[in-house]
């Protein structure tokens, strides 16, 4: 009797493949893995470009704080890449699961506008949330 595959060291591998070879940006996802990856990465790359640009906004709009000016930007896009992390992987693994049920593939393009999409969501709610206080 033989030991299980370890499936972890391949997920890794495929991710860190597609990462590379840039399979993020053409063709289509089939597998679990390959979906939440890249819905992830496109929910984690558009959180934290919206807020690389707030940051960046608020660095102009300051001028009373000179010392922090310059991590501003880097703090802002740190956390909006946890932001946009956390989002895309939780939602990754509903929409990847729904994909991985039925014969469906996902083009990268799909796996970026849910990604975009997701992030597009975090930011509209987080900024409605003082309106409706």
């Amino acid at each position: 009797m033989g030991s299980p595959p370890d499936t972890t060291t391949k997920e890794v591998t495929d991710a860190s493949k597609r990462l590379s070879d840039g399979s993020l940006f053409y063709g289509s996802f089939n597998d679990f893995g390959g979906i939440w990856f890249a819905i992830t990465f496109w929910s984690t790359f558009g959180c934290g470009l919206v807020y690389l640009i707030s940051g960046g906004i608020a660095v102009l709009i300051s001028k009373r704080y000179k010392s922090a000016v310059a991590l501003t930007p880097i703090f802002f896009t740190i956390y909006g890449m946890v932001c946009g992390f956390s989002i895309g992987s939780l939602a990754a693994l509903t929409i990847a699961a729904m994909y991985t049920t039925g014969p469906y593939r996902m083009d990268w393009s799909i796996a970026a506008l849910w990604g975009l999409a997701l992030a597009a969501f975090h930011i509209t709610t987080t900024f409605l949330r003082g309106f409706f206080r």
